[in-house]
């Protein structure tokens, strides 16, 4: 079952920013389920008038079909899958041509089991839906007990390692919504798509943590594992969604935060508001626990289709005030700085996606320091919020030449642009790298350490990083191009019962050594339900700085 979610679905990418092009890496988002009897979805694209991110309620009608391949025709058969939920921000309808039986499952999902008569050779049957979605009419309610939502499972890992990377994060959160927003950009900004990454295993949140990739399964796993681990109950959402090319399915996450359950979407980095292309199918404590059941031997395939309706913005609750940049810049690789000035305009908490858009043709291309165009803002009720990008220009500009270009932010289908002429001249350079913190993972009898090095200035960064375990030592260099950033990792023995190491990093005439623990603890996950226990042992580091920063002029 595939899909195409492009990340930055901001903006839309059949009509370009006037003179820009988008800064915006494009995603594929992957969602299957899985059990012992489950195949591969196939998945049939359908045409759509729903714009990528612009539609704040929809009226769709979506069809599941399932081909059955029978080698048999002796006994009975039956294939069980789930039906889609009404809840207060989707309204839901739906029907069979053939009889079907509900139930309801452990987590509150409605499914539809259908059987028949065993025959040899192929059958199709379909489950077809009519739903409305508007996210602004509301979330369900928290109600029953949600211990299994705020403990590890198979796939959720929580350790301390785990709890220190979050509590760096999020710590300084005036509410809990604010902690959900600032987790989501976290992992939206640090997790790298990856569509080669999906399909050769089912990696835990730890290991999505340590290599830092992962698809839309792996990407809610990581913000299940920081929400648990500060004691918010959070479980994992299968639905479908629509890029902006296709629909397909998805995975995000929904949060219990004041009595209700707030959606998160770190691929898309929404959270409360989330478009109205977002239909949900089901939710559980992570995606081990997804699946659809089968009479044993039997082939099957499925496929979707989705034609929408019709479609309505979003509410006004906010107020893209201004979007402000100097007029000229001069100096090759000059940094310069522009801003985004958010209202909210309703007395409850919100958060806004922001994605910025700047020139990237050949021969000018405009880099942003730090690498993350796109952010999520939190917006407490009645407040003013202002957001800042750091720019660099070019590191060659033509001293004949008047460099006429423009940058975009938007938000939520309310877009702002900037002008701007730069110049040829001098400029300062900056070498500014930030540590983002480390991770640390158990492989076999080796412990892997990972940093991310992130340029914030204005020119490459030839960077040596060397640490230290247990009195052995390891060397990596690398170099940071100017908006990129970059992984350094390194591979060590197991010490008994942990260790202390140290990680020095060195650019140009900076140097910087940090001290850290490493201990041990065995991380066991519930059973799943088919009994199949998963037993992992966790790497834990503590004393951990989230954010260092090298700099020189």
């Amino acid at each position: 079952m595939y899909g195409l979610a492009p990340r930055g679905r901001f903006a839309n990418l059949s009509a370009p920013c006037r003179g820009t092009l988008i800064f915006i890496r494009p995603r594929l988002c992957f969602f299957v389920f899985k059990r012992p009897l489950l195949f591969l979805l196939l998945f049939a694209a359908l045409a759509s008038c729903l714009a990528a991110n612009e539609a704040g309620s929809s009226k769709l009608a979506a069809r599941i079909e399932w081909t059955v391949n029978s080698p048999s025709d002796s006994g009975s058969q039956f294939l069980e899958s789930y039906a889609f939920p009404s809840t207060p921000f989707q309204t839901v309808s739906y029907y069979s041509d053939e009889p079907y039986v509900e139930s309801v499952d452990d987590y509150g999902n409605a499914r539809v089991r259908f059987s028949w008569n065993a025959f040899k050779g192929e059958k199709t049957t379909s489950l077809l839906a009519s739903a409305s979605v508007d996210y602004s009419r509301g979330f369900e309610p928290v109600e029953g007990d949600t211990t299994v939502y705020v403990e590890a499972s198979r796939r959720v890992i929580l350790d301390s390692q785990v709890k220190a990377l979050a509590g760096s994060v999020a710590g300084g959160a005036r509410s809990r919504f604010e902690e959900l927003v600032l987790l989501t950009d976290w992992v939206h900004g640090h997790v790298e798509y990856d569509l080669e990454f999906f399909g050769s295993r089912e990696p835990d949140s730890n290991e999505v943590l340590s290599e830092r990739k992962g698809s839309c399964t792996e990407e809610s796993h990581v913000l299940l594992a920081f929400l648990r681990s500060r004691g918010i109950p959070a479980r994992f959402v299968a639905g479908f969604v629509y890029s902006g090319e296709a629909w397909g399915p998805h995975a995000w996450v929904e949060a219990s935060i004041n009595g209700e359950w707030v959606p998160a979407d770190p691929v898309f980095n929404e959270v409360g508001l989330l478009d109205a292309s977002h239909v949900k199918f089901c939710h559980a404590p992570d995606h081990s626990f997804v699946f659809e059941e089968m009479t044993q031997g039997i082939g099957l395939s499925r496929s979707l289709s989705v034609t929408v309706s019709e479609t309505s913005g979003y509410p006004n609750t906010f107020a893209f005030e201004s979007f402000e940049a100097p007029e000229s810049v001069s100096g090759a690789s000059a940094l310069f700085t522009v801003e985004a000035r958010l209202v909210s305009l309703v007395e409850r908490e919100q958060a806004v996606a922001l994605a910025l858009s700047v020139p990237q043709e050949p021969g000018f291309v405009v880099a942003v320091a730090g690498g993350n165009a796109e952010r999520l803002v939190y917006l407490p009720p009645f407040s003013e919020v202002r957001s800042e990008w750091t720019l660099v220009l070019p590191g060659e500009l033509s001293a004949s030449t008047a460099y006429n270009f423009s940058v975009l932010a938007r938000a939520r289908g309310t877009e702002r642009e900037a002008f701007i002429q730069a110049f040829a001249g001098e400029s300062q350079l900056f070498e500014r790298v930030a540590i983002e913190g480390l991770t640390a993972r158990l492989e076999g009898k080796a412990v892997s350490i990972t940093v991310e090095l992130v340029n914030q200035g204005n020119a490459d960064v030839f960077v040596r990083a060397n640490c230290t375990l247990a009195g052995e030592s390891r060397l990596e260099s690398t170099t940071v191009k100017v908006g990129g950033k970059r992984l350094v990792q390194f591979l060590f023995p197991e010490p008994e019962g942990g260790a202390n190491g140290s990680l020095t990093v060195e650019t140009t005439g900076s140097t910087l050594t940090q001290p850290f623990s490493l201990s041990f603890e065995e991380a066991v996950a519930p059973a799943s339900e088919d009994n199949a226990l998963l037993f992992g042992v966790a790497a834990l580091l503590v004393v951990v700085s989230a954010g260092w920063l090298l700099s020189r002029r």
